[in-house]
């Protein structure tokens, strides 16, 4: 039975900390080992799922519409493609104009900023692995993301929104969010710090963070990556704990994601930097102490 509340209170802490700029791998990784018990990666597979079902929740009006703008972006293309190979021997054609929206905009640079993930996320893959074993590496990723709040704060945040937005800028974001798969690496912490250097304004900012963060979950699962295929070995009480531990991630984060958003907007990153550096310090202690 302890086993279960302390997998709720891991997911509690998972839905808490997500939406904020403080890493919430990185706390569950320091809350379990500071427990003594280490989890199979389904565990932290399922804190993830309860987190990105928590995004979903309050992004679902974003995420539809991007999704429309992304089918509008491939039927404008077929229909450009189309005019011209039936008529490419005219002078004139009247080709349909892309990207007349800010979603659309906003849908281009997501797919952009998706490319370097990507790449980064199997190119550390065996490093975090590692490092969600290891408090080292989770203190060296709070270490980071301190360093990027606090130098991001002294920083006036710009006007761009989508159509503003280079692709440049979309790779950049791109880069610094796939550096977020190490536990201690904020992915909302990133992705605001990308946003303010680059200029972006705080509500687009945020936005973007939040869809961004969501999509770097959902890359840590697929392909191949959630391992449902091994839970006919898992035990019931390990099986209960997954589940709790979903729970617990979704519920929280479901509440507290409406509130996080507000108060990002409205607070400077100082006060997160510190947070951070002092999950640092406690996870190079935790090191120390029981390496």
């Amino acid at each position: 039975m302890i086993f279960i509340v302390e997998a709720l209170l891991a997911g509690i802490i998972a839905g808490c900390s997500c939406f904020f700029p403080v890493s919430s791998m990185g706390c569950v990784v320091l809350f379990t080992h500071f427990l003594g018990f280490n989890e199979s990666f389904l565990f932290y597979e399922m804190l993830l799922l309860g987190m990105i079902l928590a995004s979903v929740s309050l992004n679902y009006k974003d995420i539809l519409r991007i999704f429309i703008s992304l089918l509008e972006i491939i039927r404008d293309l077929f229909f450009n493609l189309g005019l011209y190979l039936r008529q490419r021997n005219d002078r004139e054609l009247n080709y349909r104009r892309l990207l007349t929206s800010n979603y659309q905009n906003f849908t281009v640079i997501i797919l952009v900023s998706m490319i370097p993930v990507i790449i980064l996320g199997l190119l550390l893959n065996p490093f975090v692995r590692f490092a969600y074993n290891n408090e080292l590496a989770a203190a060296m990723g709070f270490m980071l993301t301190a360093l990027l709040l606090m130098v991001s704060s002294f920083v006036n945040t710009g006007d761009k929104n989508p159509k503003k937005t280079r692709t440049s800028d979309a790779v950049v974001i791109g880069v610094m969010e796939g550096f977020s798969f190490v536990p201690g690496v904020s992915k909302t912490a990133m992705g605001i710090s990308a946003g303010y250097f680059l200029g972006l304004s705080r509500k687009m900012t945020i936005k973007y963070t939040y869809i961004i963060s969501m999509l770097c979950m959902l890359a840590l699962l697929i392909p191949g990556r959630l391992s449902f295929s091994y839970m006919g070995g898992l035990e019931t009480a390990d099986l209960r704990m997954c589940i709790f531990a979903f729970l617990g991630a979704f519920i929280s984060g479901f509440f507290m994601i409406r509130y996080s958003r507000d108060h990002i907007i409205k607070n400077n990153n100082k006060v997160y930097a510190l947070v951070n550096l002092g999950f640092a310090l406690i996870a190079a202690c935790v090191y120390l102490i029981t390496g």
